[in-house]
């Protein structure tokens, strides 16, 4: 059973090296099932308390998807309404508060989350996604700038019996091969699929699987800091940070199995979240921006506060003008 009318397809892929050049047509990495193989002994499990650089960090206006465009001038067969990336239309589905730059260039709407550049640069993931993805026991880990990433369209429904077309990009951890490229994600918590996780992070979890085109997902459970995480300590006394315990989730199971689990918790002060409410949240937001939006060269900034669930707009050619340069930079019309 579909759980949202949003149809979402992966139309492409590309990576991005660490002075943001992009090369069309290469595969995120491989998943490697060995890494849902348990653990013999805890000392086997493998330490996450590893610094990895977060490549993905540097970018803040879209640049690889523009350039992606630009290099293979996808627009004219897409014919997208929207252009933009994951990370915003996870944030719009969930929603969480934002600030949007929105620019029209002929007939087409860029949008973009604002996002502050990040003084760290540190992926806390990354040692995970590496044990999951080694093609060999005995590989390192080595410094990788590199971003792998997915071209997907979502066809929206608008509620008046037409659609949006959206593209954006987002990045994939990793897929089963080359032919079915089944696309995973990897993520390790503390503590695992606990009370926290379904109170706490399933919303964002779902639809981050959800736009990235992800059926299952990959979930390592970790211990915490020594003496904190009571599995640190005798009889365990298991290595801190580390994984002892890898496996699937499945995408569609999370709305139902969080709505579950708050219930038998009696989670009352968390809000139930179901993914029609989802779909809505994002349909209602892209009508609103098409509804301001009306001509060419149209610069708009949407805003959503944490204590205002409506949505404030204003016409803006000014904070929206690098967003708007960046664009023109990569696509010619």
């Amino acid at each position: 059973m579909n759980l949202t009318k949003i149809k979402v397809t992966t139309i492409g892929y590309y990576h991005r090296d660490g002075d943001m050049h992009v090369t069309p047509g290469l595969l995120p990495k491989k998943l490697n099932t060995t890494c849902l193989k348990p653990f013999k002994s805890k000392e086997e499990f493998p330490n996450m308390n590893i610094e990895v650089l977060d490549s993905g960090k540097g970018e803040l206006m879209m640049e690889s998807l523009l350039d992606y465009v630009h290099q293979t001038n996808c627009l004219t067969t897409v014919k997208p309404d929207f252009v933009t990336n994951k990370q915003l239309l996870v944030v719009i589905a969930g929603s969480g508060p934002a600030v949007i730059f929105a620019y029209q260039r002929n007939g087409i709407i860029f949008i973009l989350k604002y996002t502050e550049e990040q003084t760290s640069t540190i992926n806390k993931g990354g040692v995970f996604e590496h044990f999951c993805t080694k093609t060999r026991d005995e590989e390192q880990l080595e410094p990788d700038e590199t971003v792998r990433k997915a071209v997907f369209t979502a066809e929206i429904p608008r509620g008046n019996g037409d659609t949006f077309k959206v593209m954006y990009s987002g990045q994939i951890d990793a897929i089963d091969d080359e032919e079915n490229r089944q696309h995973y994600e990897l993520k390790v918590f503390s503590g695992g699929l606990n009370e926290y996780f379904w109170k706490k992070r399933s919303l964002q979890t779902y639809w981050q699987a959800f736009f990235g085109n992800v059926p299952v997902l990959i979930i390592g459970s970790r211990t915490g800091l020594y003496e904190r995480d009571p599995k640190t300590m005798p009889p365990n006394s298991w290595p801190p940070f580390s994984v002892y315990y890898v496996q699937k989730l499945k995408r569609d199971r999370i709305p139902s199995t969080a709505a579950v689990r708050a219930r038998r918790e009696r989670m009352d002060q968390v809000p139930k979240w179901r993914p029609s409410e989802g779909e809505e949240n994002v349909r209602s937001f892209l009508n609103l921006v098409k509804d301001q939006m009306k001509n060419d060269e149209d610069s708009f900034i949407f805003s959503k506060s944490e204590d205002d669930s409506n949505w404030k707009f204003c016409r803006d050619e000014e904070f929206v003008s690098k967003f708007r340069d960046v664009v023109l930079h990569f696509i010619d019309f």
